[in-house]
């Protein structure tokens, strides 16, 4: 669905001149609230410490070369929202936002567990006639060796569903709780190689209420015993 054309698109790219970031390179401080980016595989005792302890948490050093595939991958997440906003694939969310990246993503939010994220888009089923409803999207980079593991086959093939389920969990389980808290019922997952001939892969990754409340629950629970220990207290 996106992959042919985004490829299309950039033999002959139209995209206006635009200035790319590069974001100080910071971890999130605890702040109370649950972030599919960064939460959803964490175990629940590991969940009630983030609660009770924000101030003792001791973020892993980075090496370089996770910071530099970081920075390259902020790169091309501006990049290719970019290019797909200006094609149309994905929906302005938000019109007031000073840069493309910003008018795609959209915010999400669930108050009574605390949770939050930002999407990186929505699919515009309007302009992709294959497609009878809107889909979430959600942009990865990947090494060229990590991506040759995917099975062959469909964006909705199962073992594709499965190579990316149990490989890359913490990202399955990001596309859960973003489906969870929007309401859509697919989330379009492109990932790019970083390696020439840059190799893509596209997934479609349907929503499961049984995946997405397992985080859910334990989010939940995770609070609850919070509220247990300052009861207690």
């Amino acid at each position: 669905v996106l992959i042919p054309r985004l490829r299309a698109y950039w033999f002959n790219p139209k995209l206006p001149f635009i200035t790319l970031p590069i974001r100080d390179f910071q971890h999130r401080e605890p702040d109370g609230w649950f972030h599919p980016s960064e939460h959803p595989t964490w175990p629940e005792r590991m969940l009630w410490y983030y609660l009770a302890f924000p101030n003792k948490q001791v973020a892993q050093p980075d090496d370089m070369n996770k910071v530099l595939a970081v920075t390259q991958g902020v790169f091309w997440h501006y990049f290719t929202q970019s290019c797909l906003e200006d094609m149309g694939l994905l929906r302005v969310v938000n019109p007031r936002g000073r840069n493309s990246w910003d008018r795609v993503e959209m915010a999400l939010e669930d108050k009574r567990l605390l949770s939050r994220g930002s999407m990186d888009g929505v699919v515009n089923s309007d302009n992709i006639v294959i497609l009878d409803r809107d889909e979430g999207f959600e942009f990865k980079t990947m090494s060229v060796n990590g991506m040759s593991f995917c099975p062959k086959g469909a964006p909705d093939d199962m073992a594709r569903l499965t190579w990316w389920r149990t490989k890359h969990p913490e990202y399955y389980a990001q596309n859960q709780e973003y489906l969870r808290m929007s309401g859509l019922g697919y989330m379009r997952v492109l990932i790019l190689g970083l390696q020439s001939p840059f190799p893509m892969i596209e997934l479609q990754v349907p929503f499961s209420y049984s995946e997405a409340m397992k985080t859910a629950d334990k989010i939940g629970r995770a609070q609850s015993e919070l509220q247990s220990h300052h009861d207690i207290v």
